[in-house]
């Protein structure tokens, strides 16, 4: 919103300019009204347009543009805007409560996202309305230089140009001339390929160097090309792996997926790009021996309510292949009778559930820690739960969340003298490892991991590592 300064004529206040939509969130104010920021039309006070850099005086008025402007009245360091039909503004509300020539302590302030930058508005439109951006080189005058300040630096930016407009085989092209200071002659073409390809010369030609031809600097199809793509992948092995590399990659192929689905683009542009090579075969997620997870779960102590909660949460994760996340989505009626023993009901991720017959040391752990806290009653509520206070004696109605657990299981690990650094996904992997050492299935490794593919257990086996040890052992000299 913007509310003129002049005070010979009503205050008004406007939003979107008349021309291409653009924001006059961005616009310049000026002495006599708002100037749009892309083409520079200039709106006085009661909205019309009263200047078009670009265009003639007698087409300005032949167009007689007008931009709805509402009134306004700054009080209080707010704008207040009447939005109503022109002629029927009320009288200002001058409620008490808000009156500040009369109560020193009364401030009032706008809300603004974000520290001081105000938040614009994602509009839905056609994409030749930015595409045709393109072929429209009157905006970089205006919006890049007039507006902004130079921001290309650029022979672009000197002097005013004589442009035309060419159609051609491919579609359309404009021809921009200038005539530069130092007796050079800029002459600038870009071409817009209907309906998806265009070509930009360089921006940032200073005019300098005397030249017969330069080619285009870029060439896109939709603003995104398969050069460009592989451009990008090889400027990310500077910073990144080959797992983030790939995992960027499969992101962005993603998006163009989805922008096919929805008929934006017609094709995949990321589609032709490779990424790195990189296979894992042993995940490396630290996993304990069993003699150190029986050293961890010794080392806490049953006296406290957090002490038998911690002992429980580490026993979920490890006889029942839980993620965190599930673990901690766990309700106190996901715990549920079968025969003799339980089944715990996991919420996995995507929105699956997924059930696991209850392991009897689990079972134990479970019932110590739920008869303590006399939760077994409120079946709705959350299982795992923060403690209150530092004696750890009573539990809050709120659930763990993964940072407290990651710190739990961090300070059990140091005070247990584990020096591995493990987290969450350790007691999984060391549950899944233990379970295929004692001769379990691989298949019905899977399904108790809620895995997909049996590849993706297979990274939790560490008893290959265990075999190659021994192995190595054997070098005896």
């Amino acid at each position: 919103m913007w509310s003129s300064a002049r005070r010979d004529a009503s205050e008004r206040s406007s939003c979107t300019a008349r021309h291409r939509g653009t924001s006059l969130e961005w616009g310049r104010v000026e002495e006599d009204g708002l100037r749009c920021c892309y083409h520079g039309w200039l709106y006085d006070t009661h909205g019309q347009c009263i200047d078009m850099p670009c265009e003639t005086e007698e087409f300005r008025r032949r167009m007689d543009v007008w931009h709805p402007a509402y009134p306004t009245t700054e009080y209080g360091g707010l704008v207040f805007v009447y939005m109503g039909p022109p002629g029927t503004e009320p009288l200002f509300p001058m409620f008490d409560i808000i009156d500040t020539r009369h109560h020193d302590g009364v401030v009032l302030r706008g809300m603004r996202l974000w520290g001081d930058y105000s938040v614009g508005f994602v509009k839905d439109c056609n994409r030749l309305q930015h595409y045709e951006n393109i072929v429209d080189p009157w905006h970089l005058l205006v919006l890049h230089q007039m507006i902004s300040g130079d921001q290309f630096e650029g022979a672009l930016m000197q002097v005013a140009p004589r442009i035309e407009f060419e159609k051609t085989a491919l579609e359309v092209r404009y021809n921009l001339f200038k005539d530069l200071p130092n007796g050079n002659r800029l002459e600038r073409h870009a071409e817009c390929i209907v309906p998806n390809a265009f070509i930009i010369p360089n921006i940032r030609e200073t005019g300098t160097l005397p030249k017969r031809k330069e080619r285009g600097s870029e060439l896109l199809a939709h603003g995104h090309s398969a050069v460009r793509r592989g451009a990008w992948v090889k400027d990310l092995q500077q910073t990144h792996g080959a797992p983030g590399m790939k995992q960027q990659l499969a992101a962005v192929r993603m998006l163009f997926d989805w922008l096919i689905t929805g008929q934006i683009v017609p094709m995949n542009p990321a589609a032709a790009v490779r990424g790195p090579k990189h296979v894992v075969k042993t995940g490396k997620t630290p996993v304990l021996e069993g003699d150190e997870w029986r050293k961890l779960l010794a080392s806490i102590p049953t006296t406290t309510l957090r002490d038998l909660r911690d002992r429980a949460l580490i026993a979920t994760l490890t006889y029942s292949f839980a993620r965190i996340s599930a673990a901690l989505k766990m309700k106190v009626e996901d715990l549920r009778p079968r025969g003799a023993g339980w089944t715990v009901r996991l919420h996995e991720k995507g929105g699956k559930e997924h059930a696991m017959p209850c392991h009897h040391a689990l079972a134990e752990a479970l019932r110590a820690y739920i008869d303590a806290a006399g939760i077994a009653e409120d079946r709705k509520g959350c299982l795992f739960r923060t403690a209150r206070g530092h004696k750890a004696d009573t539990l809050s109605d709120r659930s763990m969340n993964q940072s407290d657990a990651w710190c739990m299981i961090r300070r059990r690990a140091k005070a247990a003298g584990i020096a591995a650094e493990i987290g969450c996904h350790t007691f999984r992997a060391t549950g899944i490892t233990a379970y295929l050492a004692n001769g379990g299935a691989l298949e019905h490794a899977q399904e108790m991991a809620a895995h997909e593919s049996p590849r993706t257990t297979k990274l939790y086996d560490r008893t290959k590592e265990r075999l190659t040890q021994d192995e190595v052992e054997r070098i005896r000299l």
